[in-house]
């Protein structure tokens, strides 16, 4: 039965779509009309998936979208989106997947929904959560720490700041987006009869190490100016970026024993990874991450 990304165009979004393509069922992809790209558009089209463009909140668009689809990935646009316009879209996605009679919903959450503290998007994120708790779907939510991959927005806005002690100091586990995507990969895998209970996971990458060392990599130094901050900065927060969330980025985003993806992606081979789509239009290549737990 078909899966629908929801919110393809994003950099975690495009690399579920690439994995679950690779499963060999139908891959559906619903963008948003207000932020995709023409190229981004024609290299999912280009790997098979099935494309819808519209708003993230049109719930009734996304239902069509959903026909006879057994699963649905619901990304939120990142702690540089609306946290309100973020917390609408998962509203949407959530009644249109129950009018539609889908069965499981995977959400790409965050390690810090579990205390807000007061951070708009972190609130977004954590009421999603709870929508998609007490909906009637299997819900398998991943609590993901930083995100890293070619255009990760946060990661290249922290390239280009001046990180207060505290934040420049604070340890983090980043996951590669194409380990996240592999998680998303066997949230979906497991079909038949049987019911299955709601799970909440952490997702961390191999390497722990503190921000500023992360934000002065070359790799991050070195990104196209379309993939950093806007515009120049000289305060303590990078372009873009709510002075809030500082307080959320100055959190240790390591996870708990338990969590999984540390046998996953080395850093270096994370910040190391080609953009997609290639600028010269080939498909991507197929890369070796793994997802387990420590132990």
């Amino acid at each position: 039965m078909p899966i629908l990304v929801v919110g393809a165009e994003r950099v975690v979004g495009r690399a579920a779509v690439v994995a679950l393509s690779r499963t060999g069922g139908e891959v559906r992809a619903f963008a948003d009309a207000a932020s995709v790209r023409p190229e981004v558009l024609a290299a999912l089209r280009g790997i098979g998936a099935r494309v819808a463009v519209g708003d993230l909140d049109d719930e009734a668009h996304l239902e069509a979208a959903l026909t006879d689809a057994h699963t649905v990935v619901l990304l939120g646009g990142g702690p540089l989106a609306d946290p309100a316009a973020q917390l609408e879209a998962s509203s949407a996605t959530v009644a249109a997947a129950e009018e539609a009679g889908c069965r499981r919903l995977v959400l790409v959450s965050e390690l810090g929904a579990a205390e807000p503290a007061g951070v708009a998007y972190l609130e977004a994120v954590a009421e999603a959560e709870a929508l998609v708790a007490e909906s009637p779907l299997e819900a398998i939510v991943l609590r993901c720490a930083l995100r890293v991959g070619r255009g990760e927005p946060l990661v290249a806005a922290l390239g280009s700041a001046t990180l207060p002690p505290d934040v420049a100091e604070a340890r983090h586990a980043p996951v590669f987006v194409d380990d996240v995507a592999a998680a998303i990969v066997a949230a979906d895998a497991a079909r038949d009869d049987r019911p299955a209970a709601d799970m909440l996971l952490e997702l961390v990458g191999p390497d722990t190490l503190a921000l500023g060392t992360l934000a002065a990599h070359p790799a991050v130094q070195a990104a196209p100016r379309g993939e950093r901050a806007a515009q120049p900065h000289t305060g303590d927060a990078p372009a873009g970026l709510p002075a809030e969330l500082w307080r959320w980025l100055a959190r240790p985003g390591c996870g708990g024993e338990e969590a999984l993806g540390r046998a996953g992606t080395p850093l270096e081979a994370a910040l190391s990874a080609p953009a997609w789509p290639p600028a010269d239009g080939s498909r991507p290549r197929r890369r070796r991450g793994r997802w387990a737990k420590e132990g």
